[in-house]
């Protein structure tokens, strides 16, 4: 009885563990990415009003400031969430952590599937965002 309440305990932090990995990589890269979308915003805001060259101009700056910022903000979090996503997947040396012992077969797996999920939900708010800046330069 007692081994089956350890191994629901070590389930139950592996799977915790997992979810704040998850989390701390989604939190990240929605922080990186608005504060990119944020300085493009403030950049556009100054081509275009202080120096003024949005007006009359039909260059990339005034394409470019027409779409909202939000969607600057959505596809530059999904680009940076991929990118992130994808070095944990890459770049985390696995079989030296567990040849060290520090994390098991089924950890990796698992921290594997968690890159493989975010790079899937990246790469949908990625094709959500290209819609809506289409759209927000035919309007």
């Amino acid at each position: 009885m007692n081994t089956q309440i350890n191994s629901l305990t070590n389930f139950s932090t592996a799977i915790n563990q997992q979810q704040a990995l998850a989390a701390t990589l989604l939190f990240s890269s929605l922080c990186i990415g608005s504060f990119i979308g944020l300085q493009l915003d403030q950049y556009l805001d100054i081509a275009c009003v202080v120096r003024g060259t949005c007006y009359g101009d039909d260059g990339i700056i005034l394409s470019a400031s027409l779409i909202h910022p939000m969607v600057f903000k959505m596809f530059f979090s999904s680009v940076v969430m991929i990118i992130l996503a994808l070095l944990l997947k890459v770049f985390t040396p696995f079989e030296s952590l567990k040849q060290a012992g520090i994390i098991s077969v089924s950890s990796a797996t698992n921290i594997k599937k968690v890159g493989t999920g975010l790079i899937v939900a990246g790469a949908v708010f990625l094709l959500l965002s290209m819609p809506l800046m289409v759209y927000s330069l035919s309007v």
